[in-house]
């Protein structure tokens, strides 16, 4: 008898959490757009690399659970004259339905960039 009453509460307690999934909305994240760029140069310059890192970063209308991410790594090894490196990455993302909840904020952007010189006497050697 207590295992009749016992799976009969099981029973009444899964329908109930059945039901009530069903009338909430679930949780959705927001869209991410993200960009990380490495640029290096070892050199015997002693001048500082000249970087340009041209990111546009653009969302139209509202967006759930998407991402876009873009990484890059530019280098130089030898020489001993200035340098120049030169990045451009543009970053779209349109349309969407926003979330369920109603509640639609801005994508969100993420930027980080690293500069990196390293001064090589060995290039300025003349045999």
């Amino acid at each position: 008898m207590k295992f009749t009453w016992l799976s009969l509460g099981l029973l009444s307690c899964s329908s109930f959490l059945t039901i009530t999934s069903g009338l909430t909305h679930s949780a959705s994240a927001q869209c991410l757009q993200a960009d990380a760029a490495i640029s290096y140069n070892i050199s015997g310059s002693r001048q500082p690399t000249e970087r340009i890192n041209n990111v546009l970063m653009e969302s139209q209308g509202h967006c759930t659970g998407n991402t876009s991410i873009t990484t890059s790594v530019m280098g130089n090894q030898g020489g001993n004259s200035s340098l120049a490196q030169q990045r451009k990455v543009i970053h779209l993302m349109r349309g969407g339905t926003g979330n369920e909840t109603g509640i639609n904020v801005p994508t969100v952007p993420v930027q980080a960039g690293v500069g990196i010189d390293v001064y090589n006497p060995a290039d300025n050697f003349s045999y």
